[in-house]
């Protein structure tokens, strides 16, 4: 494990990371620092926390709706490989 720094809204928060997963989990902090920014501009006059708990739902409600996504794919993929396992027995 390595550790690293990362700063999300101002705030430094040491991290003990793999290696291999530093550049991702700067990307990431990357990532929510810019959403913060964009519902900093949207919501004037809100804190930090607020605007932290409005980047969290958002990444939440994406999480939840590619899961369903990914689960509703899988079906269909499952649906078609039985209907190819069918036709190939026949």
């Amino acid at each position: 494990m390595t550790q690293t720094l990362i700063t999300i809204a101002g705030r430094v928060y040491p991290l003990s990371v793999r290696e291999e997963e530093i550049i991702v989990v700067r990307e990431a902090a990357e990532i929510v620092n810019n959403k913060i920014n964009e519902v900093r501009k949207t919501y004037d006059g809100k804190d930090n926390q607020d605007y932290l708990a409005m980047v969290l739902m958002n990444f939440a409600v994406e999480l939840l709706n590619n899961q369903q996504a990914g689960a509703i794919h899988l079906s269909e993929l499952n649906n078609k490989l039985s209907q190819l396992d069918t036709v190939l027995s026949s």
